[in-house]
């Protein structure tokens, strides 16, 4: 699918689409004189995947399917100290929704930044009351800024897009077998 999205963005097959990887294993289209500076970032859970492509900079995307799990003994690991003691402060259901939309958001951020895991999720400083929220990262003394859309795609899902900078536009594409047929006639 990835494939033939970006096949269709460079108006190439699918199968000439050619990748390189950053330091930490983040996928970015090989340098081509047919690429453009085209970023891109996938996510999937539970059936539902979700694609981000981006001409003004780097992109990060998360979804996440809403499921039972320990919000409270997780989040110390990952989130702030404020956003545990919001999350402390939750009933279940809030805290269990409020729990994914942090977790999507700082996934979506650490996607963009292309360290993944190799950073401290508690090293990013969330917004949440802007909307976008605003991610504040610091990393190796280095501070930067991102935005970050949360996407309500599906019920029983989080979803979060992080962007370099403020998202310009948005376009949903739907379903997979629709987009595909799509893609097809258009060749």
């Amino acid at each position: 699918m990835l494939r033939l999205l970006l096949g269709r963005y460079l108006s190439i097959a699918a199968h000439d689409v050619a990748f390189a990887y950053g330091v930490h294993g983040k996928p970015v289209l090989a340098e081509s004189p047919r690429a453009p500076r085209l970023r891109f970032n996938m996510s999937h859970s539970a059936g539902l995947a979700l694609y981000a492509i981006g001409a003004d900079g780097e992109v990060g995307v998360d979804v996440e399917q809403v499921r039972p799990v320990d919000a409270l003994g997780l989040a110390p690991q990952f989130f702030s100290a404020a956003e545990v003691a919001l999350l402390r402060s939750l009933p279940a259901e809030p805290r269990l929704q409020r729990f994914f939309m942090l977790w999507t958001a700082l996934e979506a951020v650490l996607k963009a930044t292309g360290a993944g895991l190799t950073m401290d999720p508690r090293q990013i400083d969330l917004e949440t009351q802007s909307e976008p929220m605003v991610a504040t990262v610091t990393d190796r003394g280095q501070v930067s800024k991102w935005a970050v859309q949360r996407l309500d795609l599906v019920p029983g899902y989080r979803a979060a897009l992080a962007t370099a900078g403020r998202t310009k536009r948005l376009r949903y594409l739907g379903r997979p077998p629709s987009l595909i047929s799509d893609l097809d006639r258009r060749r």
